[in-house]
């Protein structure tokens, strides 16, 4: 479901966002443009969702997400849409200049200003592009079956550019994932990938018999300069939501919260 939610100004209390710890890309997109990742931290759910879990179909009491969702648009801005998708691990896009209503994605578009494309994840791998110019902008859930499905490059392709993008017009930042020092699988995943692109081998490292280690930054970073991204505008990626207790992560304690990453543009 994409759902765009405006809340009454009323209802904004700074001490309840004041705690709101997050992560701001460091990446060189023009000013209007802002973008965060949350953290576990600032809200009021308990247990394995403490404390800022911001997913309504993980488990967590419906009143405390809710809570927590009104302190984040609180924390953006009333003036900020915030668009909930229900995500599917798959590659299917949604356009928010285009919005009719329910929809399930995993990546998120616009060049409307204060629409601001979402993703969740505990452990996969939120990606956000942005135009130089600074007037188109996405939001990309890319766990592993985002990625062997081309998730970055269906909406590079399809949404920023006819064709190969050109050096450095377009800029892509990594968000917290899970690292590949914590990130086992098998065998047949190791197989779906190389039988893809023989390149792919660089992403995995034999652990164990029949299991590997696998980058999804890697992964990501190999689809971004495929589509003619310059290496120079990929930033971010040195994240572990495994290990970093800021993060929520499945692999951790598969019941678990999600954290949003966002971006919008004033």
């Amino acid at each position: 479901m994409a759902t765009f939610v405006t809340y009454d100004r009323r209802l904004f209390c700074p001490a309840n966002v004041k705690n709101l710890d997050v992560i701001i890309p460091d990446w060189s997109v023009p000013k209007r443009v802002k973008a965060l990742t949350t953290t576990v931290s600032g809200g009021v759910s308990k247990g394995h969702y403490a404390s800022f879990n911001l997913g309504n179909r993980v488990g967590d009491d419906l009143q405390c997400v809710a809570e927590n969702r009104r302190r984040l648009q609180a924390h953006v801005g009333p003036s900020v849409r915030l668009a909930w998708l229900k995500q599917t691990h798959g590659n299917t896009i949604v356009d928010l200049n285009h919005y009719h209503g329910v929809v399930e994605a995993d990546a998120a578009v616009t060049t409307q200003k204060n629409k601001a494309c979402l993703v969740m994840t505990a452990d996969c791998l939120p990606v956000l592009l942005c135009n130089r110019q600074g007037t188109k902008i996405a939001a990309l859930h890319c766990g592993w079956k985002g990625l062997y499905h081309n998730l970055i490059a269906k909406t590079i392709r399809n949404y920023f550019s006819t064709g190969i993008v050109v050096g450095d017009s377009l800029m892509a930042w990594l968000g917290p994932a899970i690292g590949q020092q914590s990130y086992e699988v098998d065998e047949a995943l190791y197989q779906r990938f190389i039988s893809r692109d023989d390149n792919y081998r660089q992403a995995f490292i034999s652990h164990r018999p029949n299991h590997y280690l696998f980058d999804l930054c890697f992964i990501a970073k190999r689809q971004l300069a495929d589509c003619g991204i310059d290496k120079q505008c990929v930033y971010g990626g040195g994240f572990d939501t495994q290990s970093d207790q800021r993060f929520f992560s499945y692999r951790r304690w598969t019941t678990t919260g999600r954290m949003a990453t966002l971006i919008y543009m004033h």
